[in-house]
């Protein structure tokens, strides 16, 4: 995530109120938005977790349907996805390494979905991802 910011991503604590309008303000700019949790000082029940990323998504998508999301934590993004509502996950590239491009469908339509877990991916996969470069072999 360092590399990221360090790229001119604008970073947002999840539990910091209005972070949703927050998220969907500099979207709608064009500034790349990452959401954490990692300044907080207590561990967050991942529901909670789940949930609040969830309404942070949905504002996005809502706001900007073309919205590319890079789901962290394998866990994590699964109970987003089943959150948003997601009805089908097709995988249609894996252009960086052992990270899965997707199309996630939803009733009412569809968007592309990224699924990070764990440690996989390079320190630079958050802009390899908003730039579109694929992953740059060893």
């Amino acid at each position: 995530m360092r590399n990221a910011v360090r790229a001119g991503w604008q970073e947002l604590d999840l539990f910091q109120d209005g972070v949703a309008e927050r998220a969907v303000a500099r979207h709608r700019s064009g500034v790349p938005v990452v959401v954490h949790t990692l300044s907080r000082d207590r561990v967050e029940a991942s529901d909670r977790v789940a949930d609040r990323l969830a309404e942070v998504a949905h504002a996005c998508l809502d706001a900007v349907p073309e919205t590319r999301l890079l789901g962290c934590g394998g866990d994590t993004s699964g109970s987003l996805l089943r959150r948003l509502g997601v009805r089908e996950l097709i995988i249609e590239a894996e252009p960086w390494g052992n990270l899965a491009f997707c199309r996630a469908s939803l009733g009412s339509g569809s968007f592309e979905v990224i699924l990070k877990g764990g440690q996989m991916g390079t320190a630079d996969v958050f802009e390899d991802v908003r730039q579109g470069r694929p992953h740059a072999a060893c």
